[in-house]
């Protein structure tokens, strides 16, 4: 049994569309991505997931903190 396209391929001057059966050596010949409707989907990215929050980021001292801080010294 020979490959299902999912989109017109011209081979030789001869068409070759998803309701045709491509033969072996036909099927050979055609390297174009994505136009076999058998062809593995390619695998999504990984998913990284998570399980903890992300520490808060230290915050820094107001102005007026600041100010009064150094006063004090």
């Amino acid at each position: 049994m020979g490959r299902r396209l999912s989109t017109y391929v011209h081979v030789d001057n001869v068409a070759y569309g998803p309701e045709d059966e491509v033969p072996a050596e036909v099927a050979e010949r055609i390297t174009a991505p994505g136009v076999w409707a058998d062809e593995p989907e390619k695998p999504a990215a990984p998913v990284v997931v998570v399980d903890e929050a992300p520490a808060p980021a230290p915050s820094k001292p107001s102005r007026a903190a600041a100010a009064k801080a150094d006063d004090s010294k």
